[in-house]
C-alpha cells in the first residue's frame, strides 16, 4: 500500500506509514529521487503540486513554467519520470492538480 509522499527540495522522498504499536505511527523512507529541472534557465522549475492517481498508479508533479511530470507511484517504480504536459498544453494551473476520469 502506498503511504505518503513528502517533498523535500531539491529531491522527493516517499515514505511508507507504519504502525509502531500502542497507537503510534512512524514513517519508513522507501524511495528518493531528484525531480528534473528545466533546461531553460529563464523558466522556473519550482515544484508546485503533486497528486497520485490510485487507479492508474501514477504520481503527477506540477512544476512552475515546466509542466506536469508523470512518475510511477509505487516505491519500486523507479526514479525516472517523463514530461506529461508542457505549459503550452495546459490552459492554466492555479492552485493544484487532481486526477479526473473523463470516461
Amino acid at each position: 500500500m502506498l503511504g505518503t509522499i513528502f517533498q523535500a527540495l531539491p529531491f522527493l522522498a516517499q515514505f511508507k506509514i507504519i504502525d509502531k504499536g500502542n497507537g503510534k505511527i512512524g514513517a519508513e523512507r522507501v524511495r528518493e529521487f531528484t525531480i528534473p529541472s528545466s533546461s531553460d534557465s529563464e523558466r522556473s522549475a519550482q515544484t508546485e503540486r503533486m497528486v497520485v492517481d490510485q487507479e492508474t498508479g501514477f504520481l503527477y508533479i506540477g512544476q512552475e513554467d515546466v509542466g506536469i511530470r508523470k512518475f510511477q507511484a509505487e516505491p519500486n517504480g523507479g526514479t525516472t519520470g517523463k514530461l506529461f504536459l508542457s505549459p503550452k498544453q495546459i490552459l492554466f494551473l492555479r492552485r493544484g492538480i487532481t486526477p479526473h476520469n473523463l470516461a
